[in-house]
């Protein structure tokens, strides 16, 4: 502390500056201000509707991401059941049908990763390829469920294979307005 007695000292001897009688004022309304933007861009970028929680989730800019997220989760489901499939005994148990989902998932898995690498580089072709693909997921999906459940022929599947349903249709819609925003973004660029 000693070596910075020279500066205390030269601090000291400045003249003292009085704040304007609405410093404080002005400083608190700017925080005040600046918290609540701060507060409502937290928001919107949580919101998956417009306004609403989640928005910020499927904005143009993170389409790729998504892809590549989607792409990632569809080759550890597609790993998983091999790994699952191949305990319960492989082909010889299970319907061909059923003994081929490990496979479609890595595939799925790998096209959703591909379009999202595809994607960065915000190409309009890849766009409507990006598009034309999920048209053919959701198709692929409820389709891949029907099969499944003709296949097994258990009622009590019904509600399981319903889900699949669900959430591949769902996940499809989503990244199909990924897609959308990320195409008007691109479009307000050039």
């Amino acid at each position: 502390m000693d070596e910075f007695q020279d500066i205390v000292k030269i601090i000291k001897q400045l003249p003292k500056v009085e704040a304007p009688a609405d410093f404080s004022g002005r400083i608190a309304c700017r925080i005040e201000a600046g918290q609540m933007d701060r507060q409502a861009k937290r928001a919107a970028d949580l919101s998956p509707l417009p306004g609403g929680p989640f928005a910020g989730l499927e904005q143009g800019r993170s389409c790729p991401l998504w892809f590549i997220m989607a792409g990632f989760c569809y080759v550890t489901l597609g790993v998983l059941l091999f790994y699952g499939l191949g305990r319960v005994g492989g082909d010889y148990t299970l319907a061909r049908w059923i003994a081929m989902q490990p496979q479609i998932a890595v595939l799925v898995g790998i096209i959703f990763f591909t379009l999202g690498v595809l994607l960065f580089h915000g190409k309009m072709i890849v766009l409507k390829a990006a598009q034309h693909c999920l048209f053919i997921y959701i198709g692929f999906v409820v389709i891949n469920g029907v099969g499944m459940q003709l296949k097994l022929g258990v009622p009590a599947t019904v509600v399981l294979l319903l889900f699949y349903i669900a959430c591949g249709v769902g996940l499809g819609f989503f990244l199909q307005e990924t897609v959308h925003r990320y195409q008007q973004q691109l479009n307000h660029l050039t």
